[in-house]
């Protein structure tokens, strides 16, 4: 046996071939996990392999692992089937804790799957014995909480084993369990897992339909690019239909991952029995008894989805139109002010702690944006910086600033104590110099006096004061817990990719952890806030009052702070429509954040609501120069220069824009509007031809829509509303639109009788939505104009009607942009209904604002094909066609 000294001179026993652990003898390491480390071994007694997995050695020391790590070993050697691995033994070898059990010949079934792709019947024999051994394992009180793939081995005769129940609990072990306790591996984990509430056999289920999803399919429906887009597809995203990439997996199949799928645990199966018994159903005859069940899922998802109808409705009836969705950031800059940027501080932790490391390099910018002279470049911007082998030269030169701060931040959890230690150094980029460099040391509960002193030395070193008043108070006025804080960070990270439900649930936790935290309070008020904005629907005042509730709390802890004024104009806007006050309270916000990017956007989305288009783009151009790389700050001044009918700027802003993000695919999307509103349909085809070389092929399908409308090409169009059978649509809102695509595509091409044919199917659906429904008054104003389109075709007269009732409930004074989509769908109406005076009156109104209506489509869009002959539309053109503004 070998040894070695660690750095505390404790000896370490080292396990290599040949050392001998009790009557084991160690013949190699065959791998490692967070919970063990694994070593094939020689049983002397019995003559027979084994697997020895051991604690690791840097926890072989930490009793709450050790017990947890025995606790494992337990759980699984109460367990005796046949897909589970059996444990023969616990030990313990000079201090550390192992456990012997069955070794077995085989591969992880992820690579088993990737060796050759299952035939269906393969897999649902697997998965058969997979449910079996799963029931076992609840039956006798155990939960594994980690099932993937890596923990299911295949043998060499085909048969599945269940391992390392590292994460397992009995059910009634509240500790594993309590509120706030998230373990596992987070691409199988269930809804319930990811938000830390009480887990039990129907997560296993749900993390087992992950994998035999990936399986079957050979791509995982949640993994994406980073842990909070993946957290996020968890809890809100659906995974793409099984059949499209298998199309030969039997429907009955499908309808079992589908359920095993399912978000809400009541909705999935209640019990690995009740699976096996499918599955084993399945396997011998061909078919499963799921109709009631399947029947039982798809109302709760109809019924979900109707929360959404308003944005999904005016998506499908209004082509060309856009909805501005408020991002991207904004800030004064003041001529001669210096200028910084934060770049991210690099994390020297575990990969798991990036998000900390982002968060305090976000709370350390905002702080910097507190200082009066100094101009700080947004967190988008920054971020691009995040992997670069540019010199600070090169950055400054791109970001027009005089001064870099970078750093590193290391989170030490190791102690009973967690500590923080971060090196910030300010760079001068003239000449590559150090102004000012410093390390500081802290335990959690300190990291906002620490954010604090960063900001005041570096305004010190610039010889620059703090705007505002109170702006360092706040720094005591915090939070002391640190998960408190962790889950702030969370939040804050969820907000800034507006994935609202998850903020909101991870700033719940925060402010329920100290009341007394104010930033807290601030960011779930704005979390609130922009969710109502999304939901329309009855369910929309609990978040607006929630919003209220939290923004008030935020004041009355401090208040001058900006943030809580952030949140408060926030509400005003997005839950109250009310933009005099929020301007009022962002402008207050303004006064201790001068440089603060976030607040100078969010007045430019007021005035844009308010039909202030000069001012709007006045403001978003400031913001550019704050945020130069903010791809999504482009896209907003892309958009807003093309509804004010500028496209040579819009041009020039896209390029620039691609230039810096060549790959994003919403920039290619504005600039194929653009090509769209201003370009014949000839060129505007040529010019998305050669688009389509360089972004998403759902981009250049959307826009290759809007371009059959515009030049008749109705064989194109065909292809892409027709070819599937509508009626096998399960979402009846789904099959609504659908029915109402194609009966708008057979209207536009003169059919006629077909297009009422579809029409009717389509209000047979949609008109008792429309009827049923009570939300804001856009959204309502939304189905209203969808059934009039519809009846156009077969009653003009009720049409009208509803038209007329729509106008009323939504003036340019309440939403300019909403205003400007729905009068495009209203003249429409009227051209449908014959009232061609009415249609060209309304259009005139449009094509004197900014709006997405432009000259293009009034000359070419079949919408206004019956109005080409009349003298009076041709005025019309003519008065608004003029040369295309720089």
């Amino acid at each position: 046996m070998s040894e070695q000294q660690d750095d505390k001179t404790r000896k370490v026993n080292i396990l290599s071939a040949g050392t001998e652990v009790g009557h084991y003898t160690i013949v190699e390491r065959i791998g490692a996990g967070g919970m063990g480390e694994v070593y094939l071994a020689e049983d002397t007694k019995l003559q027979r392999r084994v697997a020895l997995k051991f604690l690791p050695l840097q926890l072989a020391e930490d009793e709450e692992f050790k017990s947890r790590f025995v606790r494992e070993a337990r759980a699984a050697a109460k367990l005796n089937h046949p897909s589970i691995i059996t444990i023969h033994e616990v030990g313990d070898f000079q201090g550390r804790p192992y456990f012997a059990m069955e070794h077995v010949d085989g591969v992880a079934l992820g690579a088993y799957g990737k060796e050759q792709q299952l035939t269906a019947k393969e897999a649902i024999s697997l998965f058969e014995q997979l449910a079996s051994g799963l029931a076992h394992a609840h039956s006798s009180g155990i939960v594994h909480r980690d099932i993937k793939s890596a923990n299911i081995i295949v043998d060499n005769d085909r048969r599945p084993k269940i391992l390392d129940f590292g994460l397992a609990s009995s059910l009634d072990d509240d500790r594993l369990t309590k509120a706030g306790s998230t373990v596992g591996t987070i691409a199988y984990m269930a809804p319930e897992q990811v938000q830390g509430k009480p887990v039990d056999a129907r997560s296993d289920l749900f993390s087992l339909g992950i994998v035999f999803y990936e399986v079957l399919t050979g791509n995982s429906p949640f993994r994406r690019s980073n842990e909070a887009a993946t957290l996020n597809a968890i809890l809100s995203d659906e995974p793409p239909p099984l059949t499209e990439s298998r199309p030969d997996v039997p429907n009955d199949l499908a309808r079992i991952i589908f359920r095993l799928l399912q978000k809400d645990p009541d909705l999935r199966y209640q019990s690995a029995s009740d699976l096996n018994s499918d599955l084993k159903l399945l396997n011998i005859s061909g078919s499963a008894p799921m109709v009631s069940t399947i029947g039982h899922v798809t109302a709760k998802r109809s019924s979900t989805l109707k929360s959404w109808l308003p944005y999904l409705v005016i998506a499908t009836i209004a082509v060309v139109a856009m909805v501005f969705w408020p991002r991207g950031s904004s800030g004064p800059s003041a001529s001669g002010t210096q200028g910084i940027v934060v770049l991210p501080f690099e994390n020297l932790g575990s990969e798991e702690d990036q998000y900390f490391a982002d968060g305090i390099t976000e709370e350390i910018t905002a702080r910097l944006a507190r200082i009066g002279d100094l101009r700080v470049i947004s967190r988008t911007s920054a971020n691009q910086y995040r992997h670069h082998n540019k010199s600070l030269a090169q950055i400054g030169d791109e970001l027009n600033v005089e001064y870099v701060l970078e750093g590193t931040i290391r989170w030490d959890k190791s102690g009973e104590v967690k500590r923080v230690r971060i090196v910030p150094q300010l760079i001068r980029v003239a000449d590559d110099s150090h102004l000012w460099a410093q390390t500081y040391e802290r335990t959690l509960d300190q990291i906002f006096a620490v954010q604090a002193d960063i900001a005041m030395e570096i305004a010190g070193a610039l010889e620059l004061t703090f705007a505002g008043t109170g702006t360092q108070s706040d720094a005591a006025k915090q939070t002391e817990n640190e998960r408190a804080y962790d889950f702030y960070l969370r939040g804050s990270d969820y907000l800034e990719q507006a994935k609202y439900e998850i903020a909101i649930e991870m700033l719940e936790q925060a402010v329920a952890l100290d009341a007394e935290f104010g930033d807290a309070w601030a960011k779930l008020s704005r979390a609130e806030s922009r969710y109502a904005f999304t939901r329309p629907d009855n369910f929309r005042a609990e978040h607006v009052e929630s919003a209220r509730k939290a923004a008030e709390k935020a004041l009355a802890l401090d208040p001058n702070s900006p943030e809580a004024h952030i949140a408060s104009g926030n509400l005003h806007y997005y839950g109250h429509r009310n933009y005099e006050a929020a301007l009022e309270e962002f402008e207050i916000a303004l006064t201790g954040k001068p440089n603060d990017a976030d607040i100078l956007s969010l007045k430019a989305f007021v005035k844009r609501r308010q039909g202030k288009w000069d001012e709007a783009l006045a403001l978003l151009e400031e913001a550019s120069r704050i945020d130069p790389l903010s791809w999504s700050l482009s896209a907003e001044l892309i958009s807003t220069l093309r509804m004010m009918r500028m496209p040579k700027r819009a041009l020039a802003e896209a390029g620039r824009a691609l230039e810096l993000s060549p790959d994003n695919d919403r920039l290619h999307l504005e600039l194929g509007k653009v090509y769209l509103g201003f370009e014949p349909p000839e060129r505007a085809a040529e010019l998305l031809e050669e688009m389509s070389k360089e972004t998403a092929s759902w981009v250049i399908n959307d826009l290759s829509v809007q371009l059959n409308f515009l030049s008749h090409d109705w064989d194109a169009l065909r292809k892409l509303r027709l070819g599937r059978d509508i009626s096998a649509i399960e979402d009846p809102l789904r099959r609504g639109q659908v029915y109402f695509g194609v009966g708008e595509f057979y209207y536009c091409a003169g059919m006629i009788d077909s297009a009422k044919a579809y029409m009717d199917s389509a209000l047979a659906i949609i008109r008792p939505m429309a009827e049923e429904f009570r939300g804001t008054p856009e959204a309502t104003a939304d189905l209203i104009l969808m059934t009039a389109a519809g009846l156009a075709v077969n009653d003009s007269a009720a049409a009208i009607r509803l038209v007329e009732r729509a106008k009323a409930m939504l003036p340019a004074s309440y939403d300019a942009i909403r205003w400007a989509e729905h009068n495009r769908l209203v003249a429409a109406t009227y051209v449908a209904a014959n009232m061609y005076d009415e249609a060209i009156q309304v259009l005139d109104t449009l094509m004197a604002v900014p709006t997405s209506l432009t000259v293009i489509e009034l000359e070419h869009h079949c919408y206004w094909s019956a109005l080409q002959s009349l003298p009076r539309f041709q005025n019309l053109i003519a008065r608004y066609r003029k040369p295309a503004q720089s």
